[in-house]
């Protein structure tokens, strides 16, 4: 999972809202669903590194871990996985590794490239940012939703500010 420390800045909103059609959910990063538990798959969550140099690896001999995560150590691959070029600093990007073979009901991960949905507990969810652009019945139907599922959090609209180049947030609703 990828995450962003920041909701204000205008180019993730471009790029991966739909020009401020989307929105943002945020979470509380001191749910326990965040945190290392190596029992539940958790490995950790990682601040990503932004530089011009591409980190350099070295190679494991580790059968197993060989076949889990290809020929790199557990501290190799957080240096790739890890890793961005500096372009992309303005993301505050935090990954969140999961061991899906410790997932309820997975077994040994054999297959590659599987889609595997983890869920995030309701509580984890503090807050929901909708887009400047976003039309009206988006609004209503994630407002509705969250009322359904019974998420008590504030929702939040984004404005494009007058005066800067910023957004603004001001409270939709309380669901």
């Amino acid at each position: 999972m990828s995450l962003s420390r920041t909701k204000e800045n205008l180019l993730l909103w471009s790029h991966y809202a739909d020009s401020h059609q989307g929105y943002v959910i945020e979470f509380d990063e001191n749910n326990d669903f965040f945190k290392s538990n190596l029992e539940e798959g958790i490995e950790k969550s990682l601040l990503v590194s932004y530089t011009s140099q591409r980190p350099i690896i070295k190679i494991a001999d580790d059968e197993e871990f060989h076949y889990q995560f290809g020929d790199f150590f557990p501290e190799e691959l957080a240096k790739i996985l890890g890793h961005k070029p500096i372009d992309w600093a303005y993301e505050e990007e935090v990954r969140v590794f999961r061991n899906i073979s410790k997932l309820p009901g997975r077994g040994s991960c054999k297959k590659l490239y599987q889609i595997i949905l983890v869920n995030i507990p309701p509580d984890a969810i503090i807050g929901i940012y909708l887009g400047a652009n976003m039309e009206q019945s988006k609004q209503d139907e994630i407002i509705k939703a969250c009322k359904n599922n019974d998420l008590h959090i504030p929702i939040y609209k984004a404005l494009l500010s007058h005066t800067s180049y910023s957004l603004e947030f001001s409270i939709l609703a309380n669901t």
